[in-house]
């Protein structure tokens, strides 16, 4: 998947991060009732999200520097 290019974590992770997100207001999570197939979440950013992620990405950091990690494809 393409978060393995920006992050080395296993799905589980990603869902335990997600659910900090929400906790903060960073990010909606809406869970979508499928007939055929299990239910989903779907996760939106929100406006506080948006503002964070870029206060963080204009932040300076030694993580962008580590891999392949890259601010501007972020």
């Amino acid at each position: 998947p393409i978060t393995k290019f920006f992050l080395a974590r296993q799905n589980q992770h990603i869902y335990l991060e997600l659910n900090k997100l929400e906790k903060h207001g960073y990010v909606t999570c809406e869970l979508i009732a499928q007939t055929e197939k299990p239910n989903k979440k779907l996760y939106r950013i929100t406006e506080l999200g948006k503002h964070e992620f870029l206060r963080w990405l204009s932040a300076e950091s030694k993580e962008f520097s580590k891999g392949m990690k890259n601010a501007f494809l972020m």
